[in-house]
This record gives structure tokens, sequence and C-alpha cells, in this order.
């Protein structure tokens, strides 16, 4: 009964930040765009609307085995967040898909969270040699692309390095929305930028010999999307549940066969929940 109960709540509420942020509806009713193909996102597991006890059944989902409920509720720094990698179906053999889905929770105010400086800087952090450029309305125009609508939605290229084995040059189309109980960021590559002379979407292997770094050839990448939802929990007072959900393809070529992901990328992402928690506190 519960779970029918959620369910319902669900697809009233999160129906609100569907409406409002163009990239989160289109990643939950879509999915990425690889070719024919699509690939899915999970959709949010707390849903607005709930109350302290609908909030604390999800809390146990997530929880699971691997932890006591009162260790992820623990206001602290260092208190446990988890990290699940795991791989779907649907992807080529070359270039398989891969999700990685994070939950925590953090102290601070939803107004705090509810900053974009906040926002961008904690879905940026972490990403070495990060540059970035907002497209304006007269580029979308030349492309004849649509400009964006809403105050919280735009076009950016960002460039930077994955895990120091690549470079990732490409366009995404982000917003951030808010209702009462939560925000949403989301972003996707946009794939009309593919084979753009001037903003191309593409990845390069990173080749290290000494203090150089070379560049391999570029190949065309726009197989990713992500989201980030902040829940104002009921009880704790203070208490926001954080959970991030991401999708991309990964090309043979990124790391070789090695499985870098699993053995590195949780401690990128427990550095990311860290400062995430201080800057609320903040």
């Amino acid at each position: 009964m519960l779970s029918v109960i959620v369910l319902v709540v669900w697809l009233g509420q999160a129906a609100g930040h569907e409406a409002i942020n163009p990239p989160f509806r289109a990643l939950l009713t879509q999915g990425v765009s690889v070719g024919e193909r699509k690939l899915p996102i999970m959709p949010p597991k707390m849903a607005d609307g709930l109350d302290a006890k609908g909030q604390l059944a999800v809390l146990r989902e997530v929880a699971g085995r691997e932890y006591d409920v009162e260790e992820l509720l623990r206001e602290s720094k260092v208190a446990p967040q988890v990290i699940r990698i795991r791989d779907v179906a649907g992807g080529p053999a070359d270039a398989p898909w891969r999700a990685v889905d994070v939950y925590f929770v953090a102290y601070g105010k939803l107004d705090t969270a509810a900053d974009a400086e906040f926002l961008e800087r904690f879905l940026t952090s972490n990403r070495k040699g990060n540059s970035a450029k907002t497209i304006t309305a007269a580029e979308l125009a030349r492309r004849k692309l649509p400009a964006r609508q809403l105050k919280n939605e735009g076009t950016g290229y960002l460039s930077f390095d994955f895990l120091d084995r690549v470079r990732l040059s490409v366009v995404g189309h982000s917003c951030w929305s808010r209702t009462d109980q939560s925000i949403v960021a989301a972003a996707y590559i946009d794939p009309a930028f593919n084979a753009d002379p001037e903003y191309p979407n593409q990845w390069q292997a990173i080749q290290k010999d000494g203090d150089t770094v070379k560049l391999g050839k570029p190949s065309v990448y726009s197989a990713a999307g992500l989201y980030l939802k902040i829940t104002e929990l009921v009880e704790p007072k203070g208490a926001l549940f954080v959970e991030a959900h991401a999708v991309f393809a990964e090309p043979e070529g990124w790391f070789d066969g090695a499985n870098l992901l699993r053995s590195r990328l949780p401690a990128v992402i427990q550095n990311n929940v860290r400062q995430m928690r201080d800057r609320l506190r903040k």
C-alpha cells in the first residue's frame, strides 16, 4: 500500500519540476539520446509531498543493508553517502551504458542550496582543467536553435578532464528549478552541437609523458545527462536529502577496459559530498 501511495504522490508532485525545468522533463520522459536509442535515467527516490513517515520509508530503502538510517542522518561532514555504480542494458559493446546514483543527507537551509552559484560549484567541483562559456541567444539563433526561455535555463560550453584520462568538451542544456520542498538542477549534452565547427561535442584521450600532456584524436560524444535533487526533510529539522543521478556511455577508448569508475569515482564523489556539507553549514 505504501508503494502505491508513494507512486501517486510522485506522479502528482514531480510534475511541478517537470513543468518548469525542461532538461529535467526531457531526462525523465525521454532519457538521453544515443543515436536511435534512448539511455534511461532513474526518477527521483524522494518525492515532494511526503510526510515524515513516507520520507523515512525512502531513507530505509536507500540505506538498504549497507547502513542504518541513523548513520545517514548523522549531522557530520563524514557521515556516509550511498554510491551505486551500475551498468545499464541496451548499450553497444564498444560504448556500454553506465549509471551513477548517489544519496546522502546534509544539514542547512534550502534557501542556501537554491543559489545558482552554489549549485554550479557543486556540479563542477573536482573537474580538473574546468573551463566554461555561456552560449548566447544570438549564437543559438545563428544555428537556428531556440533561445532558452526561463530565467534559470541556459546553454554552455564546458571543457574538463574526467578521472585524468579523458578530456570532455561539450555543450550542455541546463536548468534549475525550485518548489516549496525541493530543488532540482538538471543538464544533458545537446546533440545539436555534435558537429558544430565552433563548439563541438567531443572527447579526447589524455596522454601524459612526464609533465607533458597531449590530447588524442577527437571523437564525437553527446551521450550523458544528470540531475541533482535536494529535498527538505520533515525530520530531523534542518536535514536535506540529496540525490544525484547520472547516465552516460563509456567508450572503450576512455579507460582501455580498466574499471576506473568503480575504483576511483567513489573517492571523487566523497570529496564533493563533504564540500557540499561544509558549504551548506556555512
